[in-house]
C-alpha cells in the first residue's frame, strides 16, 4: 500500500490518480489506434472516450455518495471537496450512458463503436484496480491463504491479512482482454466483442464480490450492490449478443438466392 507515489515540494502525486490517469491514457491510446485501423474517425472516438471519463466520474462519486448517504448528509461540501470516493460501477454506467447518447449525436454505429472500445476498456479497468491496490480501497476479506496481504497500521483491516480482491480483479480482467482480442479474429458480427465484456467483467466482479471485505449489500445478506449491477450488465451482454446473431441470421437469410 503506497497511497502516495512522489512528493514534488508543495505538490502532491497520489498513486490512485496517477494510475488512473495512465489507464485512461493507455486505454484511449489504444482505441484511436483501433479506430484507425478499422477505417474509423479516431479524432471522434477521442471525444467519445473524453466524455465517457468525465461523466463517468462523475456517475463514480455519485454512486459513493448513494451508498453512503448518512455521512454526506451531515458532511455535504465532502462530495465535493473528499478527495476519496468512488464506485466503478456508478462510472461505468453513466460512462455507458455517455458512450450511448454521444454514438447517437455523431452517428456513429454503436455496436462498432463498443467493439472498438472493449477490449481497451479492460486494460483500462486493470491498471485502475491496482491503483486501487495501491491506495488500500476495494480490499478483501481476511485470509490464511500464503498470499494474503497485510495492509500497513491505520488501514481498516490491520493487523489481518486479507485476499488482495485488487489484484485478482486486475489479473482476471487482463485474462478478459485476452480472451476477447483472440475471439474479436475469428467474430464477422459486430457486437460480439462489446457483448462478451459485459459479460466476461459481470462474472468476473460477481465472483470477487464474495471475496470483498467492503461490500454493501442491496439484497439482504445475500447481493451486493456490485453483484446486481454485475447481473444487469450479464443480461445486457446476452442480449445484445441474441439480438446481433438474429439480425445477422436474418441478413444472410436475405441474401441467400431461392
Amino acid at each position: 500500500m503506497h497511497p502516495v507515489f512522489l512528493h514534488l515540494g508543495p505538490i502532491t502525486l497520489y498513486s490512485y490518480g496517477l494510475l488512473v490517469a495512465l489507464a485512461f491514457l493507455t486505454g484511449s491510446l489504444w482505441a484511436m489506434a483501433r479506430a484507425r485501423q478499422a477505417g474509423e474517425n479516431a479524432d471522434l472516438y477521442l471525444q467519445g472516450i473524453f466524455w465517457m471519463m468525465l461523466l463517468g466520474f462523475i456517475g463514480a462519486r455519485v454512486l459513493y455518495v448513494i451508498y453512503f448517504p448518512q455521512f454526506y448528509l451531515t458532511h455535504p461540501l465532502s462530495i465535493l471537496l473528499d478527495r476519496g470516493g468512488l464506485v466503478w460501477y456508478g462510472g461505468l454506467v453513466s460512462a455507458v450512458a455517455a458512450f450511448i447518447v454521444y454514438a447517437r449525436i455523431k452517428n456513429i454505429n454503436i455496436f462498432k463503436f463498443g467493439d472498438i472500445l472493449a477490449i481497451p476498456a479492460a486494460l483500462g479497468l486493470a491498471i485502475g484496480r491496482i491503483g486501487c491496490f495501491m491506495s488500500g480501497c476495494c480490499y478483501g476479506k481476511p485470509t490464511m491463504l500464503p498470499w494474503g496481504v497485510q495492509f500497513p497500521v491505520g488501514h481498516e483491516t490491520y493487523p489481518l491479512h486479507v485476499h488482495p480482491t485488487e489484484l485478482y480483479e486486475s489479473a482476471a480482467l487482463l485474462v478478459l482482454m485476452v480472451l476477447l482480442l483472440r475471439l474479436e479474429r475469428h467474430s464477422k458480427i459486430s457486437g460480439m466483442t462489446l457483448s462478451l465484456f459485459f459479460v466476461g467483467y459481470g462474472i468476473i466482479r460477481f465472483l470477487i464480490e464474495y471475496l470483498r471485505g467492503d461490500v454493501v449489500y442491496w439484497i439482504g445478506h445475500y447481493l451486493t450492490a456490485s453483484q446486481v449491477f454485475s447481473v444487469f450488465g450479464i443480461l445486457v451482454g446476452l442480449a445484445i449478443i441474441a439480438i446481433r446473431q438474429k439480425q445477422a441470421s436474418t441478413v444472410h437469410a436475405e441474401m441467400t438466392p431461392l
